[in-house]
């Protein structure tokens, strides 16, 4: 059985290469986030208090997307170009506010 741990976590998201690679084509504050809490509650507190609900949304794929570009590596032995995770991440994130924008409708 395969443990998580925040520093696990914290190493995916923010640490190895791949998600350095990611995290450098972002703009604005996201890039520039610190990474220094204990846990990963705590991080997305220290976020949603930093960002504006927009950048929250899309720090919160990217997370999501650099999570399934890792599964993809680690069970398929498939590694995605860090702008392939990138456009990936801003299509799911279009897709779901044209979705939101759609229900605002009814």
């Amino acid at each position: 059985m395969c443990i998580i741990t925040f520093s696990s976590i914290n190493h995916l998201l923010w640490e190895c290469p791949l998600a350095r690679n990611v995290w450098a084509l972002c703009q604005g504050k996201i890039q520039k986030c610190s990474n220094a809490e204990q846990d990963f509650f705590a991080l997305f507190r220290m976020m949603a208090n930093r960002l504006t609900k927009m950048e929250l949304d899309r720090w919160a794929t990217i997370s999501w997307a650099l999570w399934i570009a890792r599964n993809k590596f680690y069970f398929e032995k498939v590694q995605q170009h860090p702008k392939a995770i990138l456009e990936g991440q801003i299509g799911y994130l279009e897709e779901y506010q044209r979705l939101c924008a759609a229900m605002g409708n009814h």
